[in-house]
């Protein structure tokens, strides 16, 4: 065989190699894309389950400072954050941390133009948007928890030589990893922040925040603080009874609820046969700046 022979069988060979690995590099031409796996996904679950009955564009918020609402910039930008959503076409819209009654005094007045929005995201961005889709009413999910018996858990850690639980580095970490969250919510866009809010990891990484501290007070089989985390997760399974109660078939709800809330109602949604969750990056932006990339915190 000649030479000229084996470089070209050796540039072929180089070639296709490279084509393969394109092919089946994350992105590449042949590779599932994420789009493609959770097409995949839900037709499987469409499959054994049939088709859900709304979808659903959990949003999660952070308070808003008086200072911010006065900037000029910022109420520029809640219109476009209203407008991206738009593009969502919500049925219904739904809020937490305000029961009906009160909510639909606060929408009628907003539409009559006789309440002037709070500073906070349900007034800034839920009730402008339903007026914009022309709806008549905004659904309130809000619930309270299940009356369970309150012990003091701080009076327990000191009886039961636990107090350290109370305040460790883990729990030094997560107070350090929240401030600087507030400090960006004054620094960055508001859509950075809500994008951010929103995000997988951080959501399971914020919960955890639950987990630690008073969660670990307890010996034997006592367990006051799983006990007395029992009553909140109680508030958000009532609040998802809710959701489901005012969700019809073909239904497209946004929510709009605290950050706080998100950890649990994603995982009811994402479980739940009835519902499809949409993310909230599909309408709003990435948050940009290496300073959001989620850290480890141990």
């Amino acid at each position: 065989m000649s030479v000229y022979s084996i470089k070209t069988i050796c540039r072929f060979v180089s070639v296709t190699a490279i084509c393969v690995i394109l092919a089946c590099a994350p992105g590449g031409q042949g590779a599932p894309g994420k789009d493609d796996e959770q097409q995949r996904g839900r037709k499987k679950r469409d499959a054994l389950l049939g088709p859900a009955r709304a979808s659903v564009l959990l949003l999660g918020t952070f308070e808003l400072h008086d200072a911010v609402l006065l900037d000029d910039t910022s109420a520029g930008e809640l219109e476009q954050i209203i407008e991206k959503l738009l593009e969502f076409k919500p049925t219904r819209v739904a809020v937490g941390g305000v029961d009906q009654f009160d909510l639909d005094e606060r929408y009628s007045g907003f539409l009559g133009n006789d309440y002037p929005p709070g500073a906070n995201l349900i007034d800034q961005l839920a009730l402008p948007l339903a007026e914009a889709m022309g709806h008549k009413r905004v659904w309130g999910i809000h619930a309270d928890a299940w009356d369970s018996p309150a012990r003091d858990l701080r009076t327990y850690a000191l009886e039961h030589d636990q107090a350290g639980r109370l305040n460790n580095e883990i729990i030094a970490r997560y107070d350090r990893w929240f401030e600087r969250e507030r400090k960006y919510q004054a620094t960055e866009s508001i859509e950075d922040n809500l994008v951010w809010l929103n995000e997988p990891r951080r959501v399971a990484n914020a919960h955890g925040r639950n987990l630690v501290g008073a969660f670990d007070l307890g010996e034997g089989s006592d367990y006051p603080g799983p006990d007395a985390l029992t009553s909140w997760y109680n508030q958000q399974l009532r609040i998802f009874a809710n959701l489901q109660r005012i969700a019809g078939n073909a239904e497209k709800i946004l929510v709009v609820v605290d950050a706080a809330h998100v950890s649990l109602l994603r995982h009811s949604i994402e479980a739940s046969p009835r519902f499809e969750l949409v993310e909230v990056n599909e309408f709003l932006g990435v948050p940009r700046g290496a300073q959001r990339q989620v850290v480890p915190l141990l």
